[in-house]
């Protein structure tokens, strides 16, 4: 069984349909209609169950899965390592990123790590943070940014870059009873104006933890809706301080007390790829600049 036959499989696996599949890998459908035929004669078992939209894994096919790609980055990573012995900078990585850092750290990183390294193609997949890992387990991205609350039991080894402080997002005429800082009682005062909760899991945590109850009035998925809900007086909101950097509208910030952090670390695949130990010293030097070396955790 080639590289090459399993890397059908995976993308067939992704895409559902032979024709979507053959158009991503350059090959004909009745090419990739073989490759998945042999794979299954090898196997001695069906891999696909045809439809009338495409194809559905079956449960063997399925349960292979993270197995084709574990062996498709271990492949990957030998390459990659042999261009390395031989002084070459080659190789594919994926990254996966939450959607504060895919806009204020992603485009510079990404930017600079092309031009020092125009042999490594660099995909970036903007998720949220409770779905990250998944996506590192399944071998779908090699290294991912991910936050958790610092107080926050958390269950994965990861390696933490960088602290974000919780701040408190007010209207631009509020100044609070201590000027300077909002308690948990000045916050208490107000209506709370958060997302859903799967789009913040981090500070719905934080809430939660400090007995704080989001206003049932405003469903809303937006930060930018939300920050405009607070200009006009209508409560307020608790973001991470990344979040709400460059917010275009008419409210103040003011950070909590007692102080409150995230903590934005890397969760990787193991061992990480020549590619991967790249882009890992990638961000750690954008986070060494004066823009974010006071938060930095490295």
């Amino acid at each position: 069984m080639s590289h090459y036959t399993y890397q059908v499989f995976e993308t067939v696996a992704e895409e559902l349909n032979f024709a979507r599949a053959a158009e991503r890998l350059n090959l004909t459908p009745s090419a990739v209609s073989h490759a998945i035929a042999k794979l299954e004669a090898e196997f001695g078992f069906p891999l696909f169950i045809r439809n009338r939209s495409g194809v559905v894994l079956t449960t063997n096919g399925s349960d292979l899965l993270p197995y084709i790609r574990e062996h498709l980055q271990a492949d990957d990573r030998l390459r990659q390592e042999v261009d390395q012995i031989n002084g070459l900078a080659k190789g594919a990585l994926t990254i996966g990123a939450f959607e504060s850092v895919t806009i204020h750290w992603f485009p510079t990183i990404i930017r600079e790590f092309r031009r020092q390294y125009p042999g490594i193609s660099v995909e970036l997949i903007q998720e949220n943070s409770a779905v990250l890992p998944a996506r590192i387990k399944s071998r779908k991205v090699n290294l991912a940014l991910i936050s958790h609350m610092e107080k926050e039991p958390f269950p994965y080894p990861t390696t933490p870059l960088y602290r974000d402080r919780v701040i408190c997002i007010t209207p631009a005429g509020y100044t609070p009873p201590h000027r300077t800082y909002m308690t948990l009682e000045d916050i208490r005062s107000f209506p709370i104006l958060m997302p859903p909760i799967q789009d913040d899991v981090d500070i719905n945590w934080f809430l939660k933890r400090n007995g704080l109850t989001p206003c049932p009035d405003f469903r809303i998925a937006s930060d930018h809706t939300l920050f405009a809900l607070i200009s006009q007086g209508l409560g307020i909101s608790l973001f991470a301080e990344l979040i709400a950097r460059g917010c275009p509208h008419n409210v103040r910030a003011y950070p909590v007390f007692p102080p409150a952090y995230r903590i934005v670390s890397l969760y990787a695949s193991h061992p990480l790829s020549p590619a991967g130990k790249k882009m890992l010293n990638a961000i750690r030097n954008f986070l060494k600049r004066d823009e974010w070396r006071d938060n930095c955790l490295m």
